[in-house]
């Protein structure tokens, strides 16, 4: 296991956000899983060899998921004793036989703007219209052996998903604000031209000089708005660094 927690007892609600991970298992099983929750999500996550799975029993079930924007590379998600999962502009990446969406005993799953390649997901009768079944695995991440999921020039996920800074959030991966095209890219990483180490450099040293620049200032006279931007650039610095530490 990556990430377990346990669940609540209705009324009550869990609440959980799991977001910014990175979970590579040498052989597949779960990467981030829950018992009998209510009320997740899971959102800018990149799990290699592992699945997301939600989990109850008919006495005590799993309720109101929200799964966006991850990547999944030999993975996917799975349901059992689960009600109520909104699914968007998840990238799944397999080797053709692993089923991506699954489970048992479920209802109330609302899963449109994904991508599944090679092949699409176990449950696809259930995916909306706007979701993707594109036929390889080349052409849409830079690299999957060594770990970068960046999305390349023509991937099939580019501007494919759905706006979702309703929902609260509105940055990748790496902190990157979305969209950087015409719409929301599918998977963890929105796709920016910067692929390259000595480009991200030049982002990260422009980021660093405008937070020291706002830092020169006596503190008392940063409002809370302010020193909010300078937070979120610092940890966008941040995990740009250990996405490019981490080879992606």
């Amino acid at each position: 296991w990556g990430i377990s927690a346990e669940g609540v007892f209705p009324p009550a609600k869990s609440q959980y956000l799991f977001e910014g991970n990175r979970i590579f298992k040498s052989v597949s099983g779960t990467g981030i899983g829950f018992g009998a929750p209510n009320g997740i999500v899971i959102r800018n996550n990149v799990l290699h060899n592992g699945y997301i799975y939600s989990g109850g029993d008919p006495t005590l079930p799993a309720y109101n998921l929200e799964i966006y924007n991850n990547t999944f590379h030999n993975g996917g998600v799975f349901f059992g004793d689960t009600h109520g999962v909104k699914m968007r502009n998840n990238l799944f990446l397999g080797d053709g036989v692993m089923q991506y969406i699954g489970g048992y005993d479920f209802d109330g799953l609302d899963s449109d703007y994904n991508l599944t390649a090679p092949v699409g997901a176990m449950l696809s009768d259930v995916e909306g219209p706007h979701s993707i079944v594109f036929p390889s695995t080349t052409g849409i991440v830079v690299n999957p052996a060594v770990g970068d999921f960046h999305l390349v020039s023509g991937s099939p996920a580019i501007d494919k998903g759905i706006n979702l800074s309703a929902t609260g959030f509105a940055i990748d991966f790496d902190g990157l604000v979305r969209p950087q095209g015409t719409a929301w890219s599918i998977g963890a990483y929105e796709y920016y031209e910067y692929s390259d180490t000595a480009t991200r450099l030049t982002i990260m040293i422009t980021i660093l000089n405008t937070i020291r620049q706002t830092l020169s200032q006596p503190l008392a006279s940063l409002s809370a708005a302010t020193l909010t931007v300078v937070v979120d650039a610092i940890s966008q610095v941040q995990r740009m660094l250990i996405s490019m530490l981490q080879g992606g």
